[in-house]
């Protein structure tokens, strides 16, 4: 008895949800862009200290217009800019893509550039890769949070609708 009341419950849960897909896009980004914190934070906390004045281009952005909102964190770029010596203004995000992958001789050899370098010259700027291991320690915290987050919203819909 206790199995129908829990099927009919998922059942008036599933109809909501296919009533309402405006209600569930905006839940699930609600909840991953609070996940999406603990990254951004883990993002910046590796970053290096020479750096650290970067920390405006540690940003989520949300793609509410496709077919399947979602979420993106990262590094992006046309948030900050700086000067450098001769006074030429760079974006931000090529710095702290530059010490994260490399330049020149020392590139990341696991990721993939767009453009390949002509020659390989002597030295350039090393990989710190600080990015990658960010990610690393905090994706499935993130997850976790984000779950937890939707879940909690879900049991709250559950309550004001009146299903289990």
């Amino acid at each position: 008895m206790a199995t129908t009341a829990y099927i009919e419950g998922i059942d008036e849960l599933d109809d909501f949800l296919r009533n309402h897909p405006k209600e569930l896009d905006k839940s699930t980004l609600q909840s991953l862009t609070k996940g999406s914190a603990l990254i951004k934070k883990e993002i910046v906390s590796q970053m290096p200290t020479s750096i650290k004045i970067l920390k405006p281009v540690v940003a989520s952005k949300v793609l509410s217009n496709s077919s399947n909102p979602s979420l993106l964190v990262g590094i992006f770029g046309r948030k900050m800019f700086y000067s450098n010596k001769r006074g030429l203004k760079w974006d931000a995000f090529y710095l702290a893509y530059w010490i994260n992958y490399g330049t020149i001789k020392n590139r990341d050899s696991s990721h993939v550039f767009t453009k390949g370098v002509k020659s390989k010259k002597q030295g350039g700027i090393r990989p710190n890769r600080f990015f990658e291991r960010a990610i690393d320690n905090s994706f499935e915290a993130a997850l976790s949070k984000s779950e937890e987050d939707l879940n909690n919203i879900i049991d709250k819909l559950a309550q004001k609708f009146g299903f289990q």
